[in-house]
């Protein structure tokens, strides 16, 4: 009896402490970084959409170097997977011009970018940026693989540059 009730106690550890490596987090808003186990514990962090992590699951939480996460918005498969990989793209930046976006929106930092090429109100994801919003057009000489991204001020955009990164299409209006 007593190594019946030893051997469920260890199955049950092992399948509530499942190591989980390459998990990827499916949140299109992202996924909170606790201090804790729990949503009771303090917001330390946010990991980004397709976000890759490693760690031990128990009771529905990965541990992860700096914090805590809910394995509920985690997967296996990554979910670019399913999205059309556009290739590399030419990003650049712009800043505040005074004015509404094509869309009608006002632009909001990190989050709207240009384009000619795609619908406005498409989402984009850019490797290394995360999640972004077609919300706004270019100049009509704007390459077809361009993207622009809204940035708070001249000097943020002169620190960014001019990166050439791979884009990926999830969703058109």
């Amino acid at each position: 009896m007593k190594s019946k009730a030893a051997a469920t106690l260890l199955a049950t550890t092992i399948l509530m402490a499942m190591p989980a490596a390459g998990e990827y987090v499916t949140a299109m808003s992202g996924l909170v970084i606790r201090d804790g186990p729990g949503t009771e514990f303090e917001q330390v962090g946010l990991l980004g959409f397709a976000d890759e992590v490693e760690g031990e699951i128990t009771d529905g939480w990965m541990k992860i170097k700096n914090g805590y996460v809910s394995a509920d918005y985690l997967s296996e498969d990554n979910p670019l997977d399913d999205c059309q990989n556009l290739g590399s793209w030419l990003l650049t930046a712009y800043g505040w011009t005074g004015n509404r976006c094509a869309d009608g929106s006002w632009p909001e930092v990190g989050w709207s970018v240009a384009t000619n090429s795609l619908p406005l109100g498409s989402m984009v994801y850019v490797s290394g940026y995360g999640l972004k919003k077609i919300t706004d057009r270019g100049p009509s000489n704007m390459p077809s693989c361009w993207l622009d991204i809204y940035l708070e001020n001249e000097q943020a955009c002169v620190e960014f540059g001019e990166k050439n990164l791979e884009v990926y299409l999830l969703s058109t209006p």
